[in-house]
């Protein structure tokens, strides 16, 4: 099949969850022989040089800026009905460009990676009769309405309310333009369900390339703690947070030199001194997160708010770490707890598994097993590509049948 994918940003390098599933999920459509053509925003935040996916598929960009301005949300909020997240991605000349591509060529099916893309859903939909898939990676009013729970401040509590409702009836509103949604998890699935989506649904969880992220015996004497995740994603650093005021003092006074890192892309600021403590150890942006990772035996996914699944958490699993997480940070991956994973919300448990585990070497190279085995029969995108290619296949032969 001729398909078109479009992209809110270029999927390489894939050094953060979104663009790994993205590059996994255009890597398992390659494979299985499809001609794929990409269009992607390319943004400030994320800019890439396109000519290294060129290599693997012929893509179109354009170049965006999607910094955040509290004076361009104050506005939104005031004279759009446009969810804010949602109007920073919004280009006429993408538009224009989309437009362009599905004239040129006769498609026989275009992708949408993730929620917001449906922005450009209604004109593509107004160029051409070929189905539209939609392949979201969250319930992205999920994500908000969790954290205006968990937020203290009375005004950001209203804000998040505020855009969480926004982008629920933006989602709501725009299903309805796709033949075929393909979520990551059931939760996830059950969501669009709800807002009324009434067309086929899938669930693919999240696939990554596990190759890089092969099992090695942790350092049994090990007393450090690691995180890897995008620093300049709310919800993870509102777990940090979290983590490093209710958790850390616990651990930190229970283990005699203890260190926790932390290391991820894009942290603003004024992170690293609003994660500062006794024993943390502040990295920003690494070089090579895999052999960053390779140096702990114990690793943590305190997450609140969020939504769909962590991909980061599947790697840390694949390389055998022993993951502690929150219920929401374990969302979607299904492992077992105190098996392939240690699940826990309470400060004070989520502390004593971590203790548990700095404390038991060998308990800490069996979980770190169990996980790699886990990850590594579960989310490896070459045992996965099949499940995502055959629900789009069949879809799209079922709706020729009926065109």
């Amino acid at each position: 099949m001729k398909l078109l994918t479009v992209m809110l940003r270029v999927p390489y390098p894939a050094n953060d969850g979104g663009s790994a599933v993205m590059l996994a999920t255009l890597n398992a459509l390659r494979g299985a022989g499809h001609d794929v053509v990409v269009a992607a925003l390319n943004t400030d935040k994320h800019h890439s040089p396109p000519e290294e996916l060129q290599r693997l598929s012929p893509i179109y960009t354009v170049d965006i800026d999607t910094s955040i301005r509290w004076t361009a949300a104050l506005s939104n909020v005031l004279f759009s009905r446009l969810p804010y997240n949602v109007s920073r991605f919004l280009s006429e000349d993408f538009s224009k460009t989309l437009k362009n591509l599905v004239k040129a060529e006769a498609y026989d099916a275009i992708l949408f990676e993730g929620t917001y893309t449906a922005l450009y859903a209604p004109a593509v939909r107004a160029q051409t009769r070929a189905p539209l898939f939609l392949r979201a990676h969250n319930v992205e009013n999920l994500i908000w309405r969790r954290m205006a729970t968990a937020e203290k401040n009375v005004f950001k509590k209203w804000f998040f309310r505020h855009l969480s409702g926004r982008i629920k009836r933006f989602e709501a509103e725009n299903l309805p333009f796709f033949d075929g949604v393909i979520a990551i998890t059931e939760n996830d699935e059950r969501e669009f369900r709800r807002m009324g989506y009434g067309g086929e649904t899938t669930v693919v969880p999240a696939t990554a390339n596990l190759e890089r992220f092969s099992f090695q015996k942790p350092d049994a004497g090990s007393r450090k703690v690691g995180f890897l995740g995008s620093l300049d994603w709310a919800p993870n650093v509102e777990g940090l947070v979290w983590f490093v005021e209710k958790v850390w003092p616990w651990v930190r006074d229970r283990v005699r030199g203890v260190e926790f890192h932390v290391a991820g892309r894009n942290p603003s600021p004024g992170l690293a001194k609003r994660l500062s403590a006794p024993g943390v150890v502040f990295h920003g942006q690494v070089d090579d997160p895999v052999e960053y990772l390779r140096s702990f035996g114990v690793t943590v996914a305190p997450l609140w708010s969020g939504g769909g699944m962590r991909v980061k958490i599947v790697e840390q699993m694949a390389l055998g770490k022993a993951v502690v997480a929150t219920s929401v940070g374990a969302e979607g991956i299904d492992a077992q707890n105190g098996r392939e994973i240690f699940i826990a919300d309470a400060p004070v448990e989520f502390a004593e598994r971590v203790l548990a585990l700095l404390a038991d070497g060998a308990l800490v190279e069996r979980m770190g097993l169990a996980a790699a085995n886990f990850a590594a029969s579960r989310f490896d995108e070459r045992g996965l590509a099949g499940r995502f290619e055959s629900f789009f296949a069949r879809r799209v032969g079922e709706l020729r049948r009926i065109s």
